[in-house]
């Protein structure tokens, strides 16, 4: 952990710290090793893997694991969704044998590089931000988690490793019954369309995929994956809930288990989206801004104290500003906003009436919020004036946001972006 990072981040930490655990008789889960876990249920005379890590390497490390307490071969691969940093290693795993499974309507993140209907998508911009918030490229003593697990664990061999599904199933309460075991595959849309759930009865273990982890949700990725369908995953939750399961095996952070203490954390969960979506509808509907409500909306204290919901992966205001836009669409329904001034030429008569571009680099300069000194600085860099300076001090300002973010992703991008200006 760097030496100069929130408290926050440190104490989180331990939600990653890599294991290999025995969670019910012949059920194991890998913590620890990637950015998402893999988990594994023993059959009469193989083994169910459920998802894969995002890399080869990764998966390699797990499979060590794995072979320290069986040699059964993988006869069933099922991936709970189609996030790259699940479905990556499969090939580690699996063999021509190996049955592959994923809910009809599986989306791969790893095959899209182009929509449905062949058009063009933005691509290049989603990888870079993707690189920034997972701190791809940040020196050993600026790396951090990526919020919801180690992104460097599973550095090479990123990706490479995944194989499509040889079956796809209508995951509405399909039952996979082969080796002995009896498993259940659940839809459970909402961190992504194509999401389900994974329930073995016979052990009372819920594997969650990514419906559920010890941080308040990412609701709105901004790497640029958009908006999750709010509703939906709440109701989702709903249904998890609904399992009374003892063990709950998520795809990122430790395992929960005991059944009282399961259905307080996911009913926490479904609150918590619940009362963003309640609020920011509220605040709407009165007419106050989506700039407004993103300063203003927080979770009741009685969730905001829960260890399960810090905003160290997710946060509430990047939740109200995507949910605003999914309910509204992009305008905001202040007029002003319909044809705005562009950057440079907003930037331009700012400083104008700032008093020109040296009184604008001199209150950056002695400004003591460095939100507000890079505001400024970006006007000086929109417009031409003092860029040297102006690049120095921004640079300067993202290492302090990073430097004090309880946000990973946030931390991430910030120190990032000024690993990327190069002064």
């Amino acid at each position: 952990m760097p030496n100069r990072a929130h408290p926050l981040l440190a104490t989180y930490a331990a939600h990653f710290s890599q294991s290999f655990t025995e969670l019910a008789p012949g059920v194991w889960s890998a913590v620890g090793f990637a950015k998402a876990n893999v988990h594994i249920i023993e059959g009469q005379t193989g083994l169910v893997v459920i998802d894969s890590t995002d890399s080869i390497n990764a998966a390699q490390a797990v499979l060590a694991q794995v072979r320290k307490v069986t040699q059964k071969p993988v006869r069933t691969l099922i991936y709970t969704h189609g996030h790259r940093d699940y479905i990556g290693g499969a090939s580690v795993f699996a063999d021509e044998s190996t049955q592959i499974i994923a809910a009809t309507g599986f989306q791969p993140e790893i095959a899209a590089q182009n929509s449905a209907t062949n058009q063009p998508t933005a691509s290049a911009a989603r990888a870079r931000r993707t690189r920034r918030i997972v701190g791809a490229d940040l020196p050993k003593e600026d790396q951090i988690f990526a919020g919801s697990g180690y992104a460097k664990s599973s550095r090479g061999a990123r990706g490479t490793g995944y194989l499509p599904p040889t079956r796809t199933v209508d995951a509405d309460g399909a039952f996979l019954e082969d080796d002995g075991l009896r498993l259940e595959l659940h839809s459970a849309p909402g961190k992504s369309a194509d999401h389900i759930v994974v329930w073995h009865p016979q052990a009372r273990t819920l594997f969650c995929g990514g419906s559920y982890y010890a941080a308040f949700p990412n609701l709105a990725a901004i790497r640029g994956s958009g908006a999750r369908d709010f509703e939906v995953w709440a109701r989702s939750l709903d249904r998890l809930i609904a399992f009374e399961a003892e063990v709950l095996a998520p795809g990122h952070t430790k395992p929960v288990v005991g059944a009282d203490t399961i259905q307080g954390v996911l009913g926490d969960y479904r609150d918590a989206i619940r009362h963003i979506i309640l609020a920011t509808v509220e605040g709407l509907n009165s007419g106050r801004s989506v700039d407004d409500l993103a300063q203003s909306i927080a979770l009741p204290q009685a969730l905001a104290s829960k260890p399960h919901l810090q905003e160290v992966y997710g946060r509430v205001d990047w939740a109200v500003r995507a949910y605003a836009q999914s309910a509204l669409g992009w305008f905001d329904g202040n007029p002003t906003n319909l044809a705005r001034l562009s950057p440079k030429d907003e930037a331009t008569r700012m400083i104008a009436l700032a008093g020109g571009p040296n009184a604008v680099l001199l209150a950056a300069e002695e400004a003591d919020d460095p939100q507000w000194s890079m505001e400024l600085c970006d006007r000086l860099i929109a417009t031409g004036h003092h860029v040297a300076e102006a690049r120095g001090l921004k640079h300067a300002c993202l290492r302090i946001l990073g430097e004090s973010e309880q946000n990973a992703i946030a931390r991430n991008y910030y120190l990032s972006c000024a690993l990327e200006m190069d002064v």
